[in-house]
């Protein structure tokens, strides 16, 4: 596996450890509901980070096509799709907790705001992980064991 920086474990470790610290202080001081795109850069940087998790993966089990146009086509589905499933499952758990705190205070929670909320969310995810993609695609060369 190519020791490049963002190919890297340290990397994926400390930029889910910046994630999370950034939705910690967000919900602090509410910056979802007062800076206006912030929930939607947060998904952007989330599906970024999922697709560099598929990456290392990708890597880490030798996953190999031998068709160079193949390869690079068939590694942005591989890591656009996850980043999809992700998503999706994030989803459900944002609009689980929604339900939760209904049930449980009633009160509904602030993860869902509605249908466009989550389509934004996971447009939001998938435009993360093209662009990770394509920062990505120059490695698939020095990746090759």
């Amino acid at each position: 596996m190519n020791n490049s920086f963002i190919s890297g474990k340290k990397f994926l470790v400390g930029s889910l450890y910046f994630i999370f610290l950034l939705h910690i202080l967000a919900s602090i001081f509410g910056w979802y509901d007062s800076i206006k795109y912030f929930d939607s850069f947060h998904h952007f940087l989330g599906g970024a980070w999922v697709f560099l998790v598929g990456a290392y993966y990708w890597f880490k089990f030798g996953m190999e096509i031998n068709n160079k146009l193949n390869k690079k086509i068939i590694f942005l589905i591989f890591g656009v799709s996850l980043t999809c499933l992700f998503g999706i499952f994030w989803e459900f758990f944002e609009f689980g907790l929604d339900q939760y705190s209904l049930i449980k205070y009633g009160v509904l929670g602030g993860n869902q705001a509605g249908l466009q909320d989550t389509m934004s969310d996971l447009l939001f995810d998938i435009l993360g992980a093209i662009m990770a993609g394509f920062a990505y695609l120059p490695l698939l060369k020095q990746n090759r064991k």
